[in-house]
């Protein structure tokens, strides 16, 4: 389980480096979406201030932010706002594989201050909790290979049980992920989840959960999602089984797969670090795995 605290130091380390960016003239790859806690903090107006001659470009409505837009603010550092939970529509904007969106949230005035004013020290990123911090599209058989990754995704993203306040909106998230079935819930696709390490047989449903969440696909329709996994597993067939409560339930036979655990994962970035000399205080910094 990922430490909240790690995730926000680290959040904050890649905001506050977006921001010196900034000051430095040069073109962030990432737009930079804040999420704002604080609905009485004037944000733009602030950012402003802290940047008065810079080439960035605020919008404080990304629902009404277009594709067109999106294409002539090339060349510029673009900050989205929001003020609420995001609409998982709202991403078939950036389909386009180029984009990556570093999010990032603003609890208060010192906060802000904090991300834009502190000095950045340079360390080695800990890319193993970059599907929490960026949205950007995610290989699915990847996924499916690591499918912590995707119980993250749900825990930290998409849940009300976490500490962290949640980002995507309960009304997206029903129409979305879950299409509007009232049978639906995380509950279920946690089990669904189960089902699948256990078993590694994948229902329809949590299917069209993973395609639209790792392509920020919104909008994908279930036949199209269901054509693109038909492709790479054959037709799909009846499901059942009683300790998961799958019952009649359509999905796809996948192949076995060998699962590397995220401390395997973080096991082996450390050992890479080692042998590329990196000091054994710095490798347990950035993994927590000790030499």
């Amino acid at each position: 389980m990922i430490d909240e605290n790690t995730l926000e130091n680290e959040r904050d380390n890649l905001t506050n480096q977006w921001f010196a960016n900034v000051k430095n003239n040069i073109i962030n790859k990432e737009i930079l979406l804040l999420i704002c806690l604080d609905k009485k903090l004037k944000l733009e107006e602030k950012l402003q201030g802290f940047f008065p001659q810079s080439n960035l470009l605020y919008i404080n409505n990304i629902s009404k932010f277009n594709q067109q837009e999106l294409e002539n603010s090339k060349g510029k550092n673009i900050i989205l706002v929001s003020f609420s939970d995001i609409n998982l529509h709202w991403f078939n904007l950036f389909l386009d594989d180029q984009y990556s969106i570093l999010f990032s949230k603003i609890y208060n005035e010192n906060n802000l201050i904090n991300l834009v004013s502190m000095t950045t020290i340079l360390q080695i990123r800990n890319s193993q909790i970059d599907h929490l911090i960026y949205f950007q599209k995610q290989d699915i058989d990847f996924i499916l290979n690591n499918i912590y990754i995707l119980e993250d995704m749900i825990q930290y993203l998409l849940s009300d049980n976490s500490n962290n306040t949640r980002v995507f909106s309960k009304i997206s998230i029903k129409s979305a992920l879950f299409r509007g079935r009232d049978y639906m819930d995380m509950e279920r696709i946690y089990t669904d989840t189960k089902y699948y390490k256990s078993s590694f047989m994948l229902t329809s449903r949590l299917a069209i959960f993973i395609y639209k969440l790792c392509l920020l696909d919104a909008n994908a329709s279930d036949k199209e999602i269901g054509e693109y996994f038909k492709g790479i597993y054959g037709k799909s067939k009846v499901l059942n089984n009683k300790k998961f409560n799958i019952v009649n339930t359509r999905g796809y036979a996948t192949k076995e797969k060998k699962y590397q655990s995220e401390f395997e994962i973080r096991q082996q970035i450390a050992y890479s670090l080692q042998q590329a000399g990196v000091s054994n205080d710095t490798i347990f910094n950035a993994t927590g795995i000790t030499l």
